[in-house]
């Protein structure tokens, strides 16, 4: 089993759909709606922010704010008039939603560029890992990863998070395990990110499985402005991340 982190999301919020999607052959697979379509859009539109100039600095791409969103609006039309994504059809709600979505995804856009044009760029985007720890497999990508040992994921919903999910949510437990892992196995990696020598040999349980020290940020783009919550988490927060994978696999 290669534990991910919508494999875990799935799980805790019903383990019937972690089974008939992750899990039995052959696999059930769902038809994204509207608002997940618009989500995996913007994510994948976010990698594409940043270039490297002639001086080897990273960049924004687009020169201004109404650039940007009206590319993201041709690229959306693009998607509107195939019909899928990732290679599934889009269960649309009425003929008129991909349209209300293409205007919140244009301003949505543009308080991106506001926002990331002010900004450091990040030190990587779209992170893949793939490692084994305690006897799991995890694999997944971290959306970006800045200075300071930050971690941002980005989410394109319109609600506050609740408290207690930036408390105990398992996907930030996961990417702080995923970061720190990463540091351990490339030292060039840890340096990057501001890592040193002596704070990776302390980590992988020798004493920090999880270290306070990584910066979690949860960044909530669909609201009237782009807010960033912050979290973290520990050695406790993992225990508790096994004991409910225990669970899960339980069930299974």
């Amino acid at each position: 089993m290669i534990w991910t982190a919508t494999k875990i999301d799935d799980g805790t919020f019903c383990i019937m759909s972690l089974w008939y999607q992750h899990i039995r052959e052959p696999r059930y697979i769902s038809s994204p709606n509207g608002a997940m379509a618009r989500g995996i859009f913007l994510h994948k539109f976010m990698e594409h922010f940043y270039k490297t100039d002639k001086q080897g600095n990273i960049v924004p791409k687009y020169k201004s704010a109404k650039t940007f969103a009206n590319t993201a609006k041709v690229r959306w039309n693009f998607i509107v008039s195939r019909g899928t994504t990732q290679g599934r059809e889009i269960k649309w709600k009425d003929k008129k939603e991909p349209w209300i979505l293409r205007a919140e995804i244009m301003n949505i856009s543009k308080k991106v560029y506001e926002k990331y044009s002010q900004e450091e760029a990040p030190l990587f985007i779209e992170v893949p890992f793939d490692f084994h720890f305690d006897g799991r497999h995890y694999r997944g990508k971290i959306d970006e990863i800045r200075k300071n040992m930050t971690i941002r994921d980005l989410k394109t919903g319109h609600r506050k998070p609740e408290e207690e999910k930036l408390l105990v949510d398992p996907q930030f437990t996961l990417y702080t395990l995923a970061f720190m892992s990463m540091c351990y196995a490339d030292r060039r990696f840890a340096e990057t990110c501001g890592v040193s020598r002596e704070e990776v040999e302390k980590w992988n349980g020798n004493p920090n499985i999880l270290s306070e020290k990584v910066k979690l940020e949860y960044c909530l783009l669909g609201g009237e402005e782009i807010k960033i919550y912050e979290a973290k988490r520990n050695n406790n927060h993992y225990f508790d991340f096994c004991n409910m994978l225990s669970g899960l696999e339980e069930q299974i």
